[in-house]
């Protein structure tokens, strides 16, 4: 890694403080509580919108973790527990929502009468759950959510445990260390399939984490390999939509029995699973092929060469 921060240039530098981490992790938990309280205040049948609440709990979880070093730890860590909270209740209205499309197209394989009582247990089912989700981000506004999130950033400081960085080596080891997370997750998947869906986290996270770098630094090329994590991410997301129905038809066999009624729903089930297994192994495959180009991208991007030559020259 360039030694950014050499004292002969180190004047040249942004320096990371109180200020930038601030601005990044409100950023993030504002836009969090302003969909909490359109969600609470209507009765919100948009999913969409629901989906964009869950995606922010992603981001401001991923501003969270990269500026740890200057949040005060015990309330950093409640505040994750409860942005996992509201995007675990967030995400059983989506998974709910993605699954029409599967559950119209099965009308080919099932009855007509199986593929109606589907249906409406998944319509009510998302009713069920949409109002629910509203209750519970009144009751979050209630209990002084936002306050508690404003809070967080007002204490911000800078751990006794963190070094003095400057911006450009803080984004440098920053995505080291989200790039071997990453690394470790791959090397689990190439002996676990059901390390899948811990890649995608993984990767997320990292995406997440080097948008907000690049809009520190504008000079941080990161476009290319955040749309390759982007990539991959919507790969295994539309495997994990599959297991998501899966789980729904199996408990829906579950609580009605295995009679003449459930028979062509049973032989769906059977071939939906064996052609999501083989679209599992197809990603998988594709993952692996694809993890070495974004390890040297990541390389790339943590040895500082984009800010050595601009430095070194001042």
């Amino acid at each position: 890694m360039v030694n950014l921060t050499n004292l002969s240039i180190e004047v040249t530098l942004l320096r990371i403080t109180k200020k930038t981490a601030q601005r990044l992790v409100r950023k993030h938990l504002e836009k969090l509580i302003r969909l909490i309280a359109h969600v609470a205040k209507k009765s919100d049948k948009d999913v969409e919108r629901i989906h964009h609440l869950r995606t922010e709990t992603r981001r401001s979880d991923a501003a969270i973790r990269l500026f740890q070093g200057w949040l005060p730890e015990r309330h950093a860590k409640r505040t994750r527990m409860l942005l996992n909270q509201i995007r675990d209740k967030a995400g059983r209205i989506r998974d709910l929502d993605v699954q029409t499309p599967f559950l119209e197209a099965l009308g080919q394989q099932v009855t007509e009468e199986v593929q109606r009582t589907l249906m409406e247990r998944a319509k009510m089912l998302q009713e069920n759950g949409s109002q629910s989700f509203r209750r519970y981000c009144k009751r979050l506004l209630k209990q002084d959510f936002a306050e508690k999130c404003k809070a967080l950033t007002q204490r911000m400081h800078r751990s006794q445990s963190s070094s003095e960085q400057c911006l450009q080596e803080f984004c440098c080891l920053a995505t080291s260390q989200l790039a071997t997370a990453f690394n470790t997750s791959i090397d689990s998947l190439k002996t676990d399939p059901d390390q899948l869906h811990r890649v995608r986290i993984v990767g997320r996270r990292m995406r997440y984490s080097l948008e907000m770098m690049s809009r520190l630094l504008p000079e941080f090329p990161t476009d290319g390999i955040c749309e390759k994590l982007a990539s991959l991410q919507d790969e295994i997301g539309r495997v994990m939509d599959r297991r998501s129905l899966l789980q729904f038809l199996q408990a829906f066999i579950a609580e009605c029995g295995h009679g003449e009624f459930m028979k062509s729903l049973e032989s769906a089930i059977s071939s939906f699973e064996a052609e999501t297994k083989k679209r599992r192994d197809a990603v998988i495959q594709l993952i692996i092929e694809k993890a070495e180009e974004i390890r040297e991208h990541a390389a790339e991007l943590s040895s500082g060469r984009f800010f050595g030559d601009e430095v070194l020259s001042e």
